[in-house]
C-alpha cells in the first residue's frame, strides 16, 4: 500500500520535471506544519487551493510563507505546485477521524458536485475523502461499541501489596488515602466514558428508529406532507433537507443515498432518469424553497453550496430562470447539465451536512 510519501512525490513528478526527493521530504515537513494548523475556519480555503481556484490573500500568503520557511527552493507563483500541497494535506487531515476531517472531506464531495465540476485535480485526494465518509459513517454507528470494565482488578492487586507492606499505622492510612484518592479519579475517569458511550449509544438508536419512521410513513419532516403529494424533482431537495435534520453523526448514514432514493421514488410522477439543478429549483415553490433553505447564509461560499446558492437565486429572481446566469458565474457550474436524481439529492445532503461540520 502506498504511502502519502509515495504519493506525494508521484504527484509532484508530473507537475515539476527533476523535482528531487530532498524538495519532497521538505514540502512534506511544510504539509505536516499546514495539517497541524487546519481549523474548521480556513477548510473550504484550503479545498478550493486544492482545485486552483482563488483564495483570500492572506490564507495564500501564510500558506506560502510555510512552503517557503521549508523549502528555500519553493517559487511562489505555481498554482500547480500549491495545489498539490494542498491535496497533501486533505490526504493527511483524513488520515485519523476528527471534525476537520469530516469538514475535509465533505467540503471536497461538494466541491465536485457529484461529477458536474469538471475541474484537473487529483484522483488520489477525491479517492481518499470519499473512501473517508465510508469508513466514518461505518466507525460512528458501530454495533460493538461496548462499555468497558471497570479496572478493579488492578487496584485489587495494588491494595494487596501495599497492606502486607506498612507495618506504621500512619504510612498505611496515608497510603490508603492515596490509593482512595486515585480511585475517586479512575472512578469519575470510568463515569465520564460510560456516559458517553451511552449517549452514542441514544443518539445510534434515535437516528435509527427516527429515519426508519420517516421512510415507513414517507412524509416531510417539516411540514408533515405524505410524499406521494410531492413532484419527484421536489422531492429530490426535500428528502435531502430531510435526511439531514434525521441524522445525528456525522457524516451521514451509510444506506443515506438508498433512503434518498426510496423516498423519491415514492413521489408522484413518473422517475425520471435524469434531472438537473434548474429542473428541481424551478418545480419548487418559493415557500418551500425558503423552507430548503433553513440554516442557509447568504454569505455562504457558493462553491460548497451549489444547490441552496441556487434556491437562493431563485427566490431573489421570483421563480424565473435569470438567476442561472448568476449561478454559473459563481459557482462556475452548469445548472441544466443532467445528473440522476439521487446524485443531486446527496449533493445536497452534503452541502448541509458541511455546513454542519464547519459550525
Amino acid at each position: 500500500m502506498q504511502t502519502l510519501e509515495d504519493k506525494f512525490s508521484e504527484w509532484y513528478s508530473i507537475a515539476v520535471p527533476n523535482f528531487t526527493p530532498q524538495q519532497a521530504a521538505a514540502r512534506l515537513q511544510a504539509v505536516a506544519v499546514l495539517k497541524q494548523g487546519l481549523k474548521s475556519n480556513n477548510v473550504r480555503s484550503l479545498v478550493r487551493l486544492f482545485y486552483g481556484m482563488p483564495v483570500g490573500d492572506t490564507y495564500l500568503q501564510s500558506f506560502r510563507k510555510v512552503l517557503k520557511d521549508k523549502d528555500g527552493t519553493y517559487v511562489s507563483n505555481d498554482m500547480a505546485e500549491l495545489s498539490i500541497v494542498a491535496g497533501g494535506v486533505i490526504y493527511s487531515a483524513v488520515a485519523e477521524p476528527d471534525s476537520i476531517a469530516d469538514a475535509a472531506s465533505l467540503a471536497v464531495s461538494c466541491m465536485e458536485a457529484a461529477g458536474l465540476r469538471e475541474k484537473r485535480r487529483l484522483d488520489d485526494v477525491v479517492n481518499r475523502c470519499k473512501a473517508y465518509l465510508v469508513e466514518e459513517s461505518v466507525r460512528v454507528r458501530d454495533s460493538e461499541n461496548q462499555i468497558s470494565e471497570f479496572p478493579y482488578k488492578s487496584f485489587a492487586v495494588a491494595i494487596a501489596k501495599f497492606k502486607s507492606s506498612y507495618t506504621d499505622p500512619e504510612a498505611f492510612g496515608a497510603a490508603v488515602d492515596d490509593h482512595l484518592l486515585k480511585l475517586n479519579a479512575a472512578l469519575k475517569e470510568y463515569t465520564k466514558a460510560v456516559d458517553e458511550t451511552i449517549s452514542r449509544m441514544e443518539r445510534r438508536r434515535r437516528e435509527e428508529s427516527n429515519i426508519l419512521y420517516w421512510l415507513f410513513g414517507q412524509t416531510t419532516t417539516t411540514d408533515r406532507i405524505p410524499y406521494s403529494g410531492l413532484d419527484k424533482k421536489v422531492a429530490c431537495l426535500a428528502a435531502a433537507v430531510d435526511l439531514a435534520k434525521l441524522t445525528e453523526d456525522l457524516p451521514g448514514p451509510i444506506g443515506a443515498r438508498s433512503f434518498i432514493q426510496r423516498l423519491i421514488e415514492s413521489a408522484s410522477g413518473k422517475a425520471p432518469a435524469s434531472t438537473s439543478i434548474s429542473d428541481c429549483v424551478t418545480a419548487t415553490d418559493e415557500g418551500r424553497r425558503s423552507t430548503l433553505l433553513e440554516g442557509y447564509d447568504s454569505q455562504e461560499d457558493s462553491l460548497f453550496a451549489p444547490i441552496s446558492f441556487a434556491l437562493a437565486k431563485a427566490n431573489e429572481s421570483g421563480g424565473d430562470t435569470s438567476w442561472q446566469s448568476a449561478f454559473k458565474n459563481r459557482t462556475e457550474l452548469d445548472p441544466t447539465k443532467k445528473m440522476r436524481p439521487a446524485d443531486l439529492s446527496e449533493l445536497f445532503y452534503s452541502e448541509i451536512l458541511l455546513r454542519r461540520a464547519l459550525g
